[in-house]
């Protein structure tokens, strides 16, 4: 299965939504009405909007490497380890699996057991809720628990 370009920084994006409808506005009103400002202000309040907006932008520059970019997700780099063509694997996720998918089309004659310890209790991140619903969970995954019993 070939992912589409900007996969990656596309769900980046669409899951934290929220967070680039504050800072995106802010950085550019900071960069607008510091114009108004002289002196050590104005060099503050620049230097914040651009350290912002570079922090932003050096994020999804990373996020495009890694998740768009690079070969994580052809699991090609998995040949490396010579594993048999029926072996056992065990997939977990924190709520978002991108890889069980991937896992059984690379390993199609291998059981594929798929554990998600997300727990909507505890973990309330509104971009995980995004994600789960735009990718539901693999058929046959199991809930699990992550409250150590001692």
């Amino acid at each position: 299965m070939q992912r589409k370009a900007f996969t990656g920084v596309w769900n980046i994006i669409r899951f934290n939504w929220h967070f680039y409808a504050v800072s995106v506005p802010l950085i550019i009103a900071t960069f607008y009405f510091s114009g108004y400002l002289n002196g050590l202000l104005y060099l503050v309040f620049i230097t914040g909007a651009v350290i912002a907006g570079l922090s932003i932008l050096i994020s999804l520059f990373v996020s495009w490497y890694i998740y768009d970019r690079s070969n994580l997700y052809s699991l090609n780099w998995l040949e490396g380890l010579n594993l048999p063509a029926a072996i056992n694997i065990a997939n977990i996720n924190a709520g978002f699996d991108e890889t069980s998918e991937l896992l059984k089309n690379k390993y199609p004659q291998s059981s594929l057991d798929v554990f998600d310890f997300y727990d909507p209790n505890k973990h309330t991140e509104i971009s995980i809720e995004r994600a789960r619903r735009a990718y539901p969970p693999y058929p046959g995954t199991l809930s699990i628990n992550t409250v150590n019993p001692g």
